[in-house]
């Protein structure tokens, strides 16, 4: 879920980190910043695999072999069994295509961008709204499904900013 878009919108990469020409077309600027990273879903994920996993070339960004979630972590310092992390894993992926169908119906336009970019649309929504009021009265139940689905990846699998900077 961290190279799907699911998780984040952007990974981030170190300026001096030297890739394959391949993957540095894919390298931009984020939001106008000082720091330069790739856009989620990842072009290089195939399915749930990566395509470029194994592979000499292009190289790989260092964040894409470093990053664990937390969730990964639980279950490595036996924390959470295997079994418990795939059942979280599903449940999780049950709740981004829920959350995801609400708000392609609703919003149509926002259907083919990931799970973290429609929520992000959508509070970039509510924040420009004339009437916000009004907006979160027609669209409350799917601002609360897609608050309560955000809380739900912070809770299991996304470090605040101050502790893990590296996506």
């Amino acid at each position: 879920m961290c190279c799907d878009g699911t998780l984040f919108t952007f990974a981030n990469i170190d300026k001096d980190e030297k890739l394959d020409e391949l993957f540095e077309a894919e390298i931009v600027e984020i939001n106008h910043s000082r720091k330069i990273g790739f856009s989620l879903p990842c072009s290089y994920l195939n399915g749930c695999v990566c395509s470029i996993y194994n592979s000499e070339k292009p190289k790989r960004p260092l964040v894409c072999g470093k990053f664990k979630c937390k969730l990964l972590l639980k279950q490595e310092a036996n924390q959470a069994s295997f079994d418990e992390a795939i059942l979280l894993i599903e449940k999780t992926k049950q709740m981004a295509k829920k959350n995801d169908s609400l708000l392609s119906e609703t919003f149509p336009e926002l259907s083919p961008l990931s799970t973290a970019k429609k929520i992000k649309a959508l509070k970039t929504m509510l924040e420009n709204a004339p009437d916000q009021f009004e907006f979160r009265k027609q669209f409350g139940s799917l601002l609360i499904s897609s608050f309560v689905f955000e809380k739900w990846l912070n809770q299991h699998f996304v470090f605040s900013k101050k502790k893990n900077s590296s996506v």
